[in-house]
Formats: C-alpha cells, structure tokens, sequence
C-alpha cells in the first residue's frame, strides 16, 4: 500500500513539476527525469533483493533489471540528444534500439523463467539459452524490417515499422502477462504478475495515444499534455518496482516434487522463423539494393548464431536429461534398499509403487500389489482412514500417525508411518509418499518395560511387607523355643515342635522373598546352584501342591560353584517355573515339576572340562515341533499376554 500511495504522490509531483517548468529550459531535464526514476529505482530494489531469489526466479529478475537498465541507457541518451540539438531525436538512433529492447523485449524474454513455478535451479542453463536465441530472433525483426528499409532517414522522422513493431510488442507484453498471471492465480506469484497487468495496461493506454500522435506527426506542442503520455512509461516502472518490493522470496515457495523439464520450443522456433521470415519476405517483397544484401546478409547472420545457441541448447538438455536420470537411479535404489516400508499411492487409492521391504511385510509381489488399492492393505476399526490421511496431507502437508497393515495372508502388523504429497509442476497433488515402520517389536518391548515396572513396584512391596513379617516371626521361632523347654507334655511338645517347623518355614519364604527381590550387583560370584533351587522349591512349593501340581526338587551332591549371576539365575529358575506351571495346567493330571541339578562332560567350561546345570522339567504338552526353531529369538512366546514370560 505504501508503495501505491508513493507512486501517486511521484505522479502528481512530476505532473506538477513539469506544468511549473513549462516554458523555461528546466523542462527538459524534468521529463528527461521523470521516467527514468521509476526504473532506476526498480532496478536498485531488484539488485537489493537480489539474495532473495534463486534459480529461474534469479533469473527472470535479472532479466528484467537487465531490461530496465538497458532502457534508462536509451532514455538518457534520447534526452541528450533532445539536450544537445534542441529538436526530437531520430527515431532510428542507437538509443531507440536500447528503449526497445530494454522496455519491450526484456519483459517477454523473462517470463520464459516462469517465476511462479518455483527456483528450478536445473532449468538455469536452458532457460538462458533460450532467452538468448528469442532475443536474437527480436534483434533481427527490428533490424530486418526497421532500420533496414530506413538507412538514411533523416533526422526527426517517425517510420510507421517502427510504430508496428512497438504496438506488437506490447501487446505481446501484455498477452504473455495475462497468460503468466492466470495460470500462476493458485501461487504466490498470482498477485504480483496481476499487479503488473493492471499497471502495464494503464500504460499501454498512454502509449497507443503516444503512437497515433507520433504516426499524425501531431505531438502536442504544451508540455503538460506532453507529460501526461509520459506516463506511458512512469506507471509501468512503478508498477515493476512495486512487484520488486512484493515479490515471495524463493525460500518462502513451496517446490514441487517433479522436477518440471523446461521447453526447447523457444530455441527451436527462433531458428526456424528467422530464415523463413528472411528469405520469404526477401522473394515476396523486394526492395532492392543495397536492402535486401543487408537482409540476407543479416538472415543468415542470424540464423547462424541461432543454430549455435539451439546446439548448446539441446547439448544442455541431454546433460540434465542423464544427470536427471542418474538422481533418479541413485533414488531408486536408495529406496529399494532401505528398511523401511515405502509406498506411493495415487491420487485415486491407487498403489503407483511398493519397495522391496514393503512387499515382504505385505507378502505381496509388484503385480499383486498393483491391482490393489491402499484401503485393501489396511486392517483398521473404522472406515475412511484414506480420506482422513489424505485431507490431513493436503491441508497441513504431512500426516503421521499408526495404523494396521493386513498381509496377503489375513494376518496384521502395526506401521508407525509419515505420508507426504507429491506436487506437479502447477502444485496440485499428483501421489502420497508413505514411509513406515512396522512397530510389532516396539509395541512388545513396551509392554515388556510397563510389566518390568509393575514388577519392581510389586518387589518393593514385597521387601516391605517381607520385612513386616520377619520381625513376628523372629517373635514367635524364639516363643517356640521357650515352650519346648519349659513344657514336658509330650503332645504339647509335638504341637510346640509344629509351631517351630512352620515357622521356620515361613521364615525361609520371607528369606526366598528378599533374596529375590533385593537388587544386587551385577558382577559374578561363584553361586550354589543348589541353593537357588531349594529357595525356588521352598517359594513355590506350597502355592503349587494348592493348585495340585507337584513340585520336586533334587539337587546333586558335591555340586560345583558356578561362576555366574545368582539373581539372574533365581529369576531364570522362577520364570521357567511358572511357565511349567501353565503348561501342566493344559496337559491332564498328574501335574508334575521337578527341577534338578547335574554335572555333565560335554561342556567346556573349567579345566577338566565340565559344566553345571539346572534343569526344570514338567508333564505338560511341550512347544509344537513348528515354533521350536524360535525359541531363543527375542520376545518369543506361544503365551498369551498375562500368562507368562
């Protein structure tokens, strides 16, 4: 806004400047002045904010700098001239050449980068050439049909190719602004290009008036009317100083995800027009010599250098055509051979690619799962998770969440994923991107840690409540004691015995109970395996015969230490215990445990040879012979969750 109320007040100012000097010699240096502020001002805010954009966006405000700088050339050197002779300039001096070019042409020319659809640094060299081969093709129109039928015209005279061409090209200008502002409506680029069109229209009004009174020979002869179709040039370069201000910075855009391949239409095309215009024009339309040796002479010129730049511009092409498939292999095989599970679906729900990993979970092959959609991959309690991950992609940009995967088999397994789109060169949503991680053994291990917890918490409890107990029994061992001394009734004596016995027992479960429970060191210690057994038996034993279950207990004699950990083996013991305990439970009666302890010779442990072992045996079913072989993976059970470790 500020910038629109800035071009106002310069407006009104210039007007008024030039109505003040109007009669006097500051005239000149006023209208000389007025236009070319605007655009050495657009040009000072495009090289300021030159660090902003990147790629073909560098380019097409290069372009236009270029373009701009060029024309403030040719306006001071028009207004030198008017300085210096104190009559109108010829139309066709050098400086109109530069005016052309800079205000007509150089705006044409950039709009080949595209701006609007992102930085596409790998388009830089090809859009380059291109706007040099159109560039020559311009040259040679206005050599070709301007100055060559109007060598020697004298000074002052306005030629009526020269209008034409001025008139087309700004209404090229405009078609090709039109054009860029439609199709770049949806992007950031939108705004400024219509910007620019509402400014160059108002423009192109001033100059259509400026061109019938030149093709008159009718300029006005006051100066205010003379300023006003100035205009012509202030609104347009204000216009491009605002859109210089206004431009997105090339950070700020998103970049699609297909690397857009620019055209090599425009190099081609400027080849094929200039003989063709040349030499057709040349047989139609004579003009004798020495014109037309100069236009031949200038076709073919032009059209040698136009080969040479549709050469360097097809060589460049074919180059990131390999570099371009070479990304595209290196990314191929990058994502085949990673582990985690990548799929590419449609638009539709369609399943456009699957790597390597993804079809061993899924148990699928590439042609099984291209006739499958994302839906039928998926096992979850409610329908539409499609519809909400792709409405969550396109209004945020990324989805993460969890969800269930079905194998071809019926069964399931938990993915944690992150879906991401994929945009087409114009931004719309062409595929999603999911990348995901089955999370089976995260999920196990989780549930894992909660039960390692809830049994430290119930082992605390355990040591307290152990400890409560020991002191009355401690009480009533030493009671026990007293009344079997003092009492001679000898059934008094078996009951006082009784009580003797059981509490010591009970005092041997509260000793089983801290051992267990209590953390120790992690170092090994040489460790009676033996006596790791009878706390096991003495632990255990009286919930068991409970239950029916027999558990015995027989321990070799002259046992040798073992050097291990005793805590992890007691709770090794403990743990194959209870698991015998639900395996009895599913096998008929007699239910029966026993654990024992032997030397054996096979081993290699020691200098003589020999190992130590503790076995637990039970009289239930046993592991069906199909899962024996994954027994010792990590996590493994046949054993609901609750039932066992």
């Amino acid at each position: 806004m500020r910038m629109l109320q800035a071009g106002g007040a310069y407006i009104a100012a210039y007007l008024l400047a030039a109505w003040l000097s109007d009669g006097t010699g500051a005239v000149v240096w006023v209208r000389g002045l007025g236009p070319l502020l605007p655009a050495l001002g657009a040009v000072a805010m495009i090289v300021w904010r030159r660090h902003d954009w990147q790629g073909a966006q560098s380019v097409f405000w290069t372009t236009i700098a270029a373009g701009l700088a060029i024309w403030s050339v040719g306006h001071m050197g028009f207004v030198r001239a008017n300085l210096t002779s104190g009559v109108l300039p010829n139309w066709l001096d050098w400086h109109t050449t530069f005016s052309l070019v800079g205000g007509g042409a150089a705006p044409l020319l950039a709009f080949l980068a595209r701006p609007h659809r992102g930085r596409r640094p790998h388009a830089v060299p090809a859009i380059t050439l291109d706007i040099a081969s159109l560039a020559v093709l311009f040259l040679f129109v206005y050599a070709y049909f301007v100055l060559a039928p109007n060598l020697g015209a004298a000074p002052g005279t306005a030629d009526q190719p020269l209008q034409i061409v001025i008139v087309i090209q700004r209404i090229l200008v405009l078609g090709v602004l039109g054009g860029a502002a439609w199709v770049a409506r949806s992007t950031a680029y939108g705004r400024i290009f219509a910007g620019l069109l509402i400014a160059l229209s108002v423009g192109f009004v001033f100059r259509t008036a400026l061109s019938v009174q030149v093709l008159r020979d009718a300029l006005p002869v006051a100066t205010l009317p003379q300023a006003v179709l100035d205009l012509a040039w202030i609104i347009p370069y204000f216009g491009w100083l605002w859109a210089a201000h206004e431009a997105p910075a090339s950070s700020a855009m998103t970049e699609p995800a297909v690397l857009e391949e620019a055209p090599w239409w425009p190099s081609a095309m400027a080849v094929a027009l200039v003989p063709a215009v040349g030499y057709g024009v040349r047989i139609m339309a004579p003009l004798g010599e020495p014109v037309d040796g100069f236009r031949d002479l200038l076709t073919a010129f032009s059209t040698v250098i136009g080969v040479v730049l549709l050469s360097a511009r097809l060589a460049s092409q074919r180059g990131e055509v390999r570099r371009a498939d070479a990304r595209a292999r290196l990314l191929a095989a990058a994502v085949e051979q990673t582990d985690s599970l990548v799929m590419v679906v449609r638009a539709d729900g369609g399943i456009e690619h699957a790597n390597a990993a993804m079809l061993d979970a899924l148990g699928h092959d590439r042609t099984s799962i291209a006739a499958r959609g994302f839906v039928e991959t998926t096992n979850n309690p409610f329908e539409g998770l499609g519809s909400v991950i792709e409405s969550q992609v396109r209004r945020y940009g990324i989805w993460r969440g969890t969800f269930n995967r079905r194998r071809r088999d019926g069964t399931t397994f938990p993915v944690a994923a992150t879906v991401v789109p994929l945009l087409s060169v114009t931004g719309e949503v062409t595929h999603f991107v999911g990348v995901e991680r089955d999370i089976t053994e995260d999920l196990r291990m989780r549930d894992e840690l909660v039960r390692a917890e809830r049994l430290s918490a119930v082992g605390e409890l355990v040591a307290g409540v152990a400890h409560e107990i020991n002191n009355p029994l401690q009480a009533i061992v030493g009671c026990a004691e007293i009344l079997s001394e003092a009492v001679k009734d000898p059934e008094l004596q078996r009951d006082v015995a009784m009580i003797r016995t059981e509490a010591g027992r009970a005092r041997e479960i509260v000793r089983s109970l801290l051992s267990f429970v209590h953390r120790r060191p992690t170092e090994r210690v040489l460790t009676d395996l033996n006596e790791i057994i009878r706390e096991a038996v003495s632990l255990r034993g009286y919930h068991l015969r409970q239950k029916g279950v027999q558990l015995e207990g027989t321990c070799q004699d002259d046992l040798p230490r073992a050097l291990t950990n005793p805590d992890e083996i007691r709770q090794l013991v403990l743990n194959l215990v209870l698991n015998a305990e639900h395996a009895v439970a599913k096998a008929p009666p007699p239910y029966r445990i026993s654990l024992s302890s032997g030397v054996t010779g096979s081993g290699v442990t020691g200098s003589s040879g020999r190992s130590v072992y503790v076995q637990v045996a039970d009289s239930g079913p046993g592991v069906p012979e199909h899962l024996r072989h994954r027994i010792f993976e990590p996590f493994f059970t046949t054993k609901e969750v609750g039932e066992g470790t």
